[in-house]
């Protein structure tokens, strides 16, 4: 059931950090890996493979988030707030030009340094 949410959105963007010092006290009181934290290395590949057929379904790792708790991405992140806005604003995909993140590997990518997004479109 979990692999057929995104069917119903057009698209779902996880934000995530391994800087975020909230999911890694989580981490520390309680067992498992957190949403926010996961990378691609952390799923068996039979998961990965699922990843293959989702497409609307994506992990973006934020770098620039720069706070104590750093776990206020779209506040302490100029980089994630303009990548949200290109969502929000022109349902973009990433990879796409108004989206050039950096593709990892199935459906995880990266904001590069220096990210703020493209111009609106007019």
């Amino acid at each position: 059931m979990a692999e057929k949410i995104g069917l119903v959105f057009g698209q779902i963007n996880i934000y995530t950090a391994q800087t975020d010092n909230a999911l890694n006290f989580a981490e520390m009181i309680m067992p498992g890996k957190r949403l926010g934290h996961l990378q691609s290395k952390d799923f068996s590949d039979p998961d990965k493979q699922i990843f293959v057929a989702v497409k609307n379904v994506h992990f973006i790792n934020v770098l620039d988030v720069k706070s104590f708790i750093s776990h206020a991405y779209y506040l302490n992140s100029p980089s994630a707030s303009s990548d949200l806005i290109q969502v929000l604003l022109h349902n973009s995909f990433p990879g796409s030009e108004d989206r050039p993140l950096i593709h990892k590997q199935y459906n995880f990518w990266e904001i590069p340094k220096g990210y703020l997004g493209i111009l609106p479109k007019k």
